[in-house]
């Protein structure tokens, strides 16, 4: 399996296939809206492949919400937020962070 779309796909005038894309996949995961049958697909082969997949994204997300909190708790009020894709399906950076500490502003690349 591969998340790189076949040669050719994309032309200047249209999309021809849908193709899983890992930030949909990732919204997967976390039980999001964001993400179509062929991601759903995809994470199931992660899964089948390398067992533990999905709890893996789920508890690396659950770090990135402790960390921010932390740092929004311990004062920090900037945040460069660089992985902004989807919205994500639970707490974004931006939320956690303003939630803790009024004043911090986020920066989003991405």
């Amino acid at each position: 399996m591969t998340l790189a779309p076949p040669h050719g796909l994309f032309t200047a005038r249209t999309w021809r296939f849908p193709v899983a894309s890992p930030a949909r996949i990732h919204n997967a995961a976390h039980g999001g809206t964001d993400n179509y049958q062929l991601d759903r697909e995809a994470l199931a082969a992660l899964e089948q492949t390398a067992p533990g997949f999905t709890e893996l994204l789920r508890t690396t997300r659950d770090w990135h919400v402790r960390v921010v909190r932390r740092l929004a708790t311990s004062g920090i009020d900037q945040f460069l937020d660089l992985a902004a894709g989807l919205p994500h399906a639970r707490d974004n950076t931006h939320q956690i962070a303003q939630r803790h500490n009024r004043d911090a502003t986020i920066t989003v690349l991405g």
